[in-house]
Order: structure tokens, then C-alpha cells, then sequence
């Protein structure tokens, strides 16, 4: 029998991907922290460590070696480390770090908190963005940098022939499972019965997101493909992006709400931004789906209107508790009299704008005979 490590297993892509695996046949050992648990389909061995110090990963794991080594949580340069030369074929999964993806003027202060919000700049990354766009080339934004260097990692190992290795891009996740779920910004509002909702620039902009099992299949198409998945490098994903106007309806649709959507300029629209700013540029954020479709045959089990509305059912049948921890990662102060504010002044502006004489006149770009000249 095939053997299986998963490093990681009980977040959101986590049960999805280890059923998929014991489907398959494999013995699957998930090795995680213990801090949350998950039922699978069948039995799985588990192995409790801290998985961010190389030295506990390597004591964990002792002299076992598996076919498969899947890295989907942890410091992975370590994970790379410790599994090198003892797995046949090795997934990992990280962010994305495109040229122009994320805003390198903000930082998190050592008490995690932004130290510095200064207006988020317009980029214009590729559209949609494939997988040899360039990389975020910023040496002040470590977070990248340690993320894009655990990339290389894996692909030196695969060259040296330690492993077989493969790499996939998430973007967002969410799902019933996801830590810090983004999408309880917009559930929480629907709960309190918010009559308007925020939407920057008119919640135009375009972003890929993948539903739990959309990414949980993508790995699984790996393990089914693993020759046409060796050395690549794959973006991961819904069927579609969906621009922010949309998530919060597909939201709220579900939970049978409808929200009054006011569109306020980006670089005022503070209380928007727990929800409508992350990954902080303004640009659409589209990854090109065309390889993983192509080589792994990969095809996303979940529409995204079905996985935003299982979300959101979810989150409304289990609300997070207001000022406890999960609540609190999720990032949103939910301050709404800050919002009321920020509202009663777009409809100000709104009413003065209104009032100017407009001195737009729309007129056909081609010349039309007259009445007179035309023929039948």
C-alpha cells in the first residue's frame, strides 16, 4: 500500500485532500499540531508537533519514509528540509507573490497591527496572470521574499532528484473550514441587518479566490498526474474571479439579503477595507487557470456561486463570537459608526455633484442621412 504524509490535514483544504487520498488506497499519517482536529473517512495516523522548527519536524517524522509528502502547512523550508530524500513525490502549497500582487508600502508592527496605511498604488500586473509572470522583486517585503526563496527551495530539491516535486499558488481560500474566514465580514453585516454596504470604486475589481475543495482537487490532480506535475509550478483557483460587488451578493443572496451597495472612492473607503482591500493594490487580481486545466486536467469540483453560498450558510448557522478570537483574526472592527460616517458623506458629495449642470452629450460617431435622404 501507497504511503502518504500530509503535513498539515485540518484546515480548510485539508480533509478534502486527505479523503481524496484515502480513497486512493493510500495509508495516509497526517502530521499537525493538535490543536484542531478533523474526521476523515477513514482511519489516519497522527503525528502532534510543531511543525516550524526543523529539528521537532525531523524528530516527528524519525526514520519513516512515505511515497508521497504533501506540505500544506508549516515553516515549509523546514518541511523541505526534513522530507528531502524520504518521499518519492512532493506537493507544496503556498501564496501568491506576483510582480504588483501585494502593496509593499504596508507593514505589520512586531504586535501585528499596520504600522503604515498610505494609499494603496494602482499596479497593472498581467491580466489574467500566468504562471512566469515576474515575481515580486521588492527587497524590503521579507514576507515575499522568505515565501519566493521556500519556492526555489522545493525546485532545487526536485534538480537534485531529493524528491519529485510540484508547487501550487493559492490564492484566498474559504470554505466552511477556513481560519479567519474574510467572508464573515459581509455575513456579520447581513446578520445586523446592514441596510448599505461599502464597495470601493464601485466593487468593480476582479479577483480570483478558490473554494476549499477547488484547491483540495487540485492537489489530488497532482497524484493522479504526477509526471505531467513534476517541476511545474501551478495557480489554483475557482471556475471564475468574481469582482467584489458580486462576492458580497453572492453573500448575501444566499442568505436571502440584499444589501443597498454605495460606491465610495478606494482611498477613502476606510471601512471597506477588512473586507475589499487585501491583498492592497487596486488592479484585478486574476490568475490563468489554462496550465492546471490543461496538464493535470484539473476541473474545479464547486461553482464559486456554490461555494460562497455554502460559506455563508455556514457562517450564518455557526456566527463567529463577537469579540473572540476568531472573531478578532478576522480583522474587521466591524465600527460601523465610523461607516455611517463615511456614508453620510458620499451622499453629501453625491447630492452636490448632482446639482452641476451636466455638459456630456452623447453623439453617434457616425454620420446618419437625414429623414429626407434616406431610401427604402
Amino acid at each position: 500500500m501507497a504511503t502518504a504524509l500530509v503535513v498539515g490535514g485540518t484546515g480548510a483544504t485539508g480533509p478534502d485532500t486527505v479523503n481524496g487520498l484515502l480513497k486512493r488506497g493510500y495509508d495516509v499519517t497526517i502530521l499537525h499540531s493538535g490543536l484542531h482536529e478533523s474526521t476523515f473517512v477513514g482511519d489516519v495516523q497522527h503525528i502532534h508537533a510543531d511543525t516550524h522548527v526543523l529539528e521537532v519536524i525531523a524528530s516527528a517524522i524519525g526514520d519513516k519514509r512515505f511515497d508521497l509528502g504533501i506540505a500544506m502547512y508549516g515553516r515549509l523550508r523546514h518541511v523541505v528540509a526534513a522530507l528531502g530524500g524520504r518521499v518519492e513525490q512532493f506537493i507544496a502549497v503556498g501564496g501568491v507573490f506576483y510582480e504588483g500582487w501585494i502593496n509593499d508600502q504596508f507593514h505589520a508592527s512586531p504586535d501585528g497591527e499596520i504600522a503604515e496605511t498610505p494609499m494603496a498604488p494602482y499596479t497593472f500586473p498581467p491580466t489574467p496572470m500566468p504562471e512566469d509572470a515576474p515575481m515580486d522583486s521588492n527587497p524590503n517585503n521579507r514576507f515575499a521574499r522568505l515565501a519566493l526563496e521556500s519556492e526555489q527551495l522545493v525546485m532545487n530539491y526536485h534538480e537534485q532528484e531529493r524528491f519529485s516535486a510540484s508547487f501550487f499558488r493559492f490564492p484566498k481560500v474559504y470554505g466552511p473550514q477556513a481560519i479567519a474566514p474574510i467572508e464573515w465580514s459581509i455575513v456579520r453585516r447581513v446578520l445586523d441587518r446592514r441596510p448599505k454596504i461599502i464597495v470601493p470604486d464601485g466593487g468593480l475589481a476582479l479577483e480570483t479566490k478558490a473554494h476549499a475543495s477547488n484547491a483540495s482537487a487540485a492537489i489530488l490532480a497532482a497524484i493522479d498526474h504526477p509526471s505531467e506535475a513534476a517541476g511545474e509550478f501551478f495557480n489554483v483557483g475557482d471556475d471564475r474571479p468574481v469582482s467584489t460587488r458580486e462576492w458580497i451578493y453572492q453573500l448575501s443572496h444566499a442568505l436571502g439579503y440584499e444589501f443597498e451597495y454605495v460606491s465610495v472612492p478606494f482611498d477613502v473607503a476606510f471601512s471597506s477595507y477588512p473586507y475589499a482591500r487585501d491583498p492592497w493594490t487596486i488592479c484585478h487580481h486574476v490568475l490563468d487557470l489554462t496550465k492546471i486545466r490543461r496538464l493535470l486536467s484539473w476541473s474545479p469540483p464547486v461553482r464559486v456561486e456554490e461555494g460562497l453560498a455554502d460559506t455563508a450558510r455556514y457562517l450564518a448557522s455557526n456566527p463567529l463570537e463577537v469579540g473572540g478570537e476568531s472573531d478578532s483574526q478576522v480583522g474587521d472592527p466591524f465600527d460601523y459608526a465610523s461607516e455611517d460616517r463615511v456614508l453620510e458623506a458620499t451622499t453629501s458629495y453625491r447630492d452636490e455633484l448632482s446639482a452641476l449642470t451636466p455638459s456630456f452629450r452623447y453623439r453617434h460617431p457616425y454620420r446618419h442621412p437625414k429623414k429626407d435622404q434616406a431610401t427604402s
